[in-house]
Parts: C-alpha cells; sequence; structure tokens
C-alpha cells in the first residue's frame, strides 16, 4: 500500500482515482494549489470548498483516505489575501485537513515572502506540518531564502516538508531534520533515475516522502507503484521500501 503525499486531485479525473487505488494507493494527501487565476479570495476559498468537500467524496466512492492541505501558493495570491489568512484556522478544524500547503516562494517577491511567513505563523501557533514549494527555476537559491524565513518563525524541522526537492536541495538540507519530498513527474520534476540517485547517495530513509505532484501538467499516478517496483528491483529491503512511499507521511501527519 502506497500513500501519496502530493497531489491535486481536483483537476484529476474520477477515473484516475479509480486507477490510483488499484495501483496499490490506500492514502492521499491533495493540496490547494493555483488551479485558475487567483484573482480573488472567492476565487481561493472555492477552491478550498471543491477540495473540502467533491474531492472529498469522489475519494470515498474509490476507497481511498483523503487527507487535505490547505494554504495560498505562491503563484495565486489573491489581491485580498488576508481574508482567506483570517479564515484559515477555522478551516483547519474541518475533518480530514492536517496540513497547511502547499506554501513558500516562488518568485522570491516581498509579497512571496510575507505571505509564507505570515502561514508559517499560522502553522508553529496551531502546530501543524508544513508542505513546502520549491519552483523550477532558481530552486536552491529561494530554497535557501524559505530556510531563512523558517528558521526566523521557528518551525520545528520534523513539522515541514521541503517538496519537489533536487539533488541539490538534499544536499543543502541532509543536516536538518525537515522532511524531504521527492517529486517524481518525468519532464517536469524528477525522473525515475534521478530520485533513486538522491535515494542511493543520501540513504535519509526516514525523511524521503515519495509524491507524484499529479495535477494539471502530465504526471504518472502510478509514481509510487512504478518506484516500488524499482527499488525492489533495486534489492532495498521492503522496510525501507514502506517507509518511503508510505510509513514517513503517517509519520509526519500524525495520522
Amino acid at each position: 500500500m502506497y500513500f501519496d503525499s502530493h497531489v491535486h486531485m481536483d483537476v484529476r479525473s474520477y477515473e484516475d482515482y479509480e486507477r490510483m487505488r488499484i495501483s496499490g494507493i490506500e492514502r492521499l494527501l491533495t493540496l490547494a494549489h493555483n488551479p485558475y487565476k487567483m484573482s480573488t479570495s472567492d476565487v481561493v476559498l472555492d477552491h478550498f470548498d471543491r477540495i473540502l468537500n467533491t474531492e472529498t467524496r469522489r475519494a470515498e466512492e474509490n476507497m481511498i483516505e483523503l487527507y487535505i492541505g490547505l494554504g495560498i501558493h505562491p503563484c495565486g495570491i489573491p489581491k485580498d489575501y488576508e481574508r482567506v489568512l483570517n479564515l484559515l484556522p477555522k478551516l483547519l478544524e474541518r475533518e480530514n485537513v492536517v496540513a497547511i500547503g502547499e506554501i513558500g516562494l516562488n518568485d522570491n517577491t516581498e509579497l512571496e515572502r510575507e505571505v509564507f511567513e505570515k502561514q508559517l505563523r499560522v502553522a508553529k501557533d496551531l502546530d501543524f506540518p508544513v508542505i513546502v514549494h520549491t519552483p523550477g527555476k532558481r530552486k536552491l537559491e529561494i530554497c535557501l531564502k524559505e530556510l531563512e524565513i523558517i528558521d526566523k518563525i521557528g518551525i520545528d524541522d520534523k513539522r515541514v516538508v521541503i517538496d519537489h526537492a533536487t539533488y541539490d536541495v538534499v544536499r543543502s538540507i541532509r543536516d536538518r531534520d525537515f522532511y524531504i519530498g521527492l517529486t517524481i513527474q518525468p519532464g517536469y520534476k524528477l525522473n525515475y533515475e534521478d530520485a533513486l540517485k538522491i535515494i542511493n547517495d543520501f540513504k535519509l530513509y526516514n525523511r524521503f516522502l515519495i509524491n507524484s505532484d499529479a495535477g494539471s501538467v502530465r504526471s504518472d499516478i502510478y509514481a509510487l507503484s512504478r518506484f516500488a517496483s524499482i527499488l525492489k528491483h533495486k534489492k532495498y529491503s521492503r522496510e525501507i521500501i514502506e517507509k518511503i512511499t508510505y510509513k514517513n507521511a503517517c509519520t509526519f501527519l500524525r495520522i
């Protein structure tokens, strides 16, 4: 059984739920993102509503346990974002909402830094785990800026996933206690060979979270099951495979 710890199921088909369940995925963490032009707080809140209600129902119909992360994505900050932040603590009380995310920086603008910092403060106050986005461009540079802000707020490393990590990012944070999201999304993020090299070289088996980031761009909804098969072929133990494809996610989210 597998736990895909970073997906955007509101832009996937009903049949994708079914396919993922058949492939062995029993749990999903679906995260708020930027599927539209997030121009106002109403758009963001409608997006949250879709995740909380429609996606929960669709997952249940396919016998998948759906967990939810809510937050303002750096690529979708509305002009009246304060309204969303004011409502966020109450929304986090909803059943199956277990994280704040995905949040972070994309272009490292002043607005992004402000919104990221304010959401981290909510996470610290409520002791919520955080899923931190790292961008495709200037990834390491911007990731290091995110770490500065995380340290400024004072959140425990163990309550944070640095997601979409590359080899350079993992090398930079290996001596910290962050969880590390390895996103297998060939053509956009890691391919299977990239992920395997990171696993082989760093051996941070208690901290890696394998995910697919299945969303609106080309994704492999079978990423976890395919990668587990690769690891099995490479003679990795069942214990290690279970940790990075299931147990670490459960530990991080406390579920």
